[in-house]
Parts: C-alpha cells; sequence; structure tokens
C-alpha cells in the first residue's frame, strides 16, 4: 500500500498557456468538470506566458471568481522553463501535476498522477500512447526520447512529456536554471515512476510548438544531453 505524499490528497493543476484560443473552452471546461469531482484537494494555477491570440483574455474570463485559482500573465513571452517556474512558486500544495493546455488526455489522468505520487517517489512520469499527432511529430518524439535515454541513463520512456506529477520543491529546482541540461540533471538525480497515458484526443487549431520551434527545443535538448554525459564521463575519470 502506497503512503501518500500529503494527508488529504490536495495537489495543483499547473497549466502553462501560450496562444493556445482554439483549445481554451474545451480545456476549461474539463478543469470544471475535475474541479467538481475532485472538490477543494485541487488548486489550478494558469499562467500565460504572453499570448498574443486572446488566451490571456479567455483566461481572466475563466478565472474571476472562481476559488482556488490563481492565473498569472505574462507581458511577454519567457518561455515554457519561466512559465513553469513561477507556476510552481506560486502552488501552495506539496504536490503539483503539470499538462499541456490543449489536453489531449482524458482529464481524470491528472488526479490519479497526483495520487501515484508517494513517498518513495520525486516525479511521476507520463508515457503518451496512441498519439493522435502528425507522423513527423511522433518520429521526432520518439527518436530524441531514445537519445536522451541513451546520454543520460534515464530510464522512462517518454522523458520530454509534460504530463508529470511532481513534487513541488523537485518541480522549483528543475526549472530555476534555464538551461536544460539541469533539468535533465534533476531528473536523474530524482526517484522516478512511469504511468501510460492515452493520447489519442484530437487538439482543437494548431499548435503553438510548430515544426521549427520544436526542431529548435529538440536541438537544444539534445546539445544539453552531450553536455550532460561529458560531463558525467570527466567526473568519473576524476573520481
Amino acid at each position: 500500500m502506497r503512503t501518500p505524499v500529503t494527508d488529504g490528497g490536495a495537489f495543483t493543476l499547473l497549466i502553462p498557456v501560450f496562444n493556445e484560443a482554439p483549445n481554451l473552452a474545451r480545456t476549461l471546461e474539463q478543469v470544471d468538470t475535475l474541479r467538481e469531482g475532485v472538490g477543494k484537494r485541487m488548486r489550478v494555477v494558469l499562467v500565460d506566458d504572453g499570448s498574443t491570440d486572446g488566451s490571456g483574455e479567455v483566461l481572466d474570463a475563466w478565472a474571476e471568481g472562481r476559488d482556488g485559482v490563481r492565473l498569472l500573465r505574462f507581458r511577454r513571452n519567457r518561455g515554457l522553463h519561466s512559465a513553469l517556474l513561477e507556476g510552481f512558486r506560486a502552488a501552495d500544495t506539496t504536490v503539483v501535476v503539470t499538462t499541456e493546455a490543449h489536453l489531449q488526455h482524458d482529464p481524470w489522468v491528472l488526479p490519479a498522477l497526483a495520487s501515484r505520487l508517494d513517498v518513495t517517489t520525486d516525479v511521476v512520469c507520463g508515457r503518451r500512447t496512441r498519439r493522435n499527432d502528425p507522423l513527423w511529430r511522433r518520429a521526432g518524439s520518439k527518436a530524441l526520447n531514445s537519445l536522451l535515454r541513451r546520454l543520460s541513463g534515464l530510464r522512462v520512456h517518454d522523458v520530454a512529456c509534460l504530463v508529470k506529477a511532481w513534487r513541488r520543491e523537485t518541480g522549483i529546482e528543475a526549472f530555476r536554471d534555464p538551461a536544460f541540461a539541469h533539468w535533465l540533471r534533476t531528473l536523474v538525480r530524482s526517484r522516478l515512476a512511469e504511468v501510460n497515458i492515452d493520447f489519442s484526443r484530437a487538439r482543437e487549431g494548431r499548435s503553438s510548438y510548430g515544426a521549427v520551434r520544436l526542431s529548435r527545443l529538440a536541438a537544444e535538448a539534445l546539445l544539453a544531453a552531450v553536455r550532460f554525459k561529458l560531463e558525467n564521463t570527466r567526473a568519473g575519470r576524476a573520481g
């Protein structure tokens, strides 16, 4: 029997948002459904990362008057790392669950992830299955995750998946440094578990992460992983 991290199962749902206006109506409706089912033990932190498509206004209207909801808005796009860091800092629970604004999975996965985090685990990683994404995105993700695992030694299959349950302090540590290598190093040092998540739902509109942006992120991730591998190799020789 697992021993929960906190009494009562309280957790914060953290959603970073950047130009996701076409997806928000469905996502926020599902968050409302979760709030009704889970009750006050679930808080919500939304971070608008300088959206220019009206996402911020949609979030403003939804958050107004809702208890247990906090909205942070950046004047300019600061990037996913910064959005997540500020979201973790704003959370007031020990457990924080992160997910994407287009919500391509069953929302009830999120409280299940939170309950999976126990005293023996620092991060529960989602593994995307049955992905309803273009072939190039799925193939690129598979190749990237394979290389990240090989270079870092991580055993989880979907390192890059945003859907995770974190200890709040682990999340703050992972994102306090904008360098991808620091995030990767934090995961390597953490106690991890992995849960399969069905990602077969279609998204509305276009993703804010197009081919060019994803290619840049992949290149940054691989460079960081290579750097991480070299640092470990040097440390091993020095030891």
